[in-house]
């Protein structure tokens, strides 16, 4: 099995060609955002990337999602 590596601008280019939202998660907090993402949130870049992903849930899927997130890191 081989493992492909892509560069963090690489990523970002092909993000930005998706029309739908997408970011890239690692260890909890979001590395990646296309635009649509940003858009979706109404916010700018600086303001997203670095911070964590559960900030941005729906609050009504806040617990559900956040406790099958933590389940998974164990």
């Amino acid at each position: 099995m081989t493992t492909n590596r892509y560069s963090h601008e690489a990523l970002g280019s092909l993000l930005e060609i998706l029309t739908n939202p997408v970011a890239v998660v690692q260890e909890g907090r979001i590395r990646l955002a296309n635009q649509a993402y940003l858009d979706m949130l109404g916010l700018e870049r600086e303001r997203v990337l670095g911070r964590s992903f559960l900030e941005f849930l729906y609050p009504e899927d806040s617990a559900r999602l956040t406790q099958r997130y933590r389940q998974r890191e164990q």
